[in-house]
């Protein structure tokens, strides 16, 4: 199974550094998780490893081979996943009662 690699990837949004000289390599099964403080770069980097956002310099290779010149193959194969912490956006129980109105809307119980 090819490899995500990120080699000497750098962010820079407006006059503001994200982040600069970012390497890592994950392999068929690996995860990664990002974090950090708001504005740091963390929806960035995903959208550069992407393909959705240009790096201001390096490269994201998929197997090898960047993913500029790969983008059909590579996005056939891409699962982009994200996980918000929910306990710390809306108080205890909103989620809940956000998905019940959602079923309702639509009929299901």
């Amino acid at each position: 199974m090819p490899s995500l690699e990120a080699v000497d990837l750098h962010c820079v949004r407006g006059e503001r550094k994200l982040f600069g000289a970012l390497n890592f390599t994950l392999r068929g099964g690996e995860l990664l998780r990002i974090g950090g403080p708001n504005g740091s770069g963390k929806t960035s980097l995903l959208r550069i490893a992407c393909g959705l956002l240009e790096p201001t310099r390096g490269e994201v290779r998929w197997g090898g081979e960047n993913i500029r010149r790969l983008q059909e193959e590579f996005w056939r194969r891409l699962v982009y996943g994200s996980a918000l912490p929910v306990a710390r956006i809306c108080p205890r129980g909103c989620c809940r009662r956000g998905s019940a109105a959602e079923r309702r809307s639509r009929g299901s119980p």
